[in-house]
């Protein structure tokens, strides 16, 4: 997910935030996102409800479509 991730900042992280969590670290985190496998993406909008959570493996066009499917619209640079 790292270069998915990498590749998804570069093209919209000026439209949206993209955090990643070590949950081995995080344990707290994990708990309160309910994180049982890696990955988990976690989808939040701006004041930080959980519009949804996707488990696995998902590529550019997925996250995209999750996205649009959660009512945010991304512009491509």
């Amino acid at each position: 997910m790292s270069k998915v991730l990498d590749d998804f900042s570069a093209q919209y992280g000026d439209q949206v935030r993209v955090e990643r969590v070590d949950v081995m670290q995080n344990s707290e985190l994990a708990q309160k996102y309910e994180v049982r496998y890696v990955p988990t993406l976690v989808f939040e909008d701006g004041n930080g409800n959980i519009l949804g959570k996707e488990v696995g493996y998902l590529s550019l066009e997925e996250i995209i479509i999750k996205l649009e499917e959660y009512g945010i619209t991304l512009t491509s640079k």
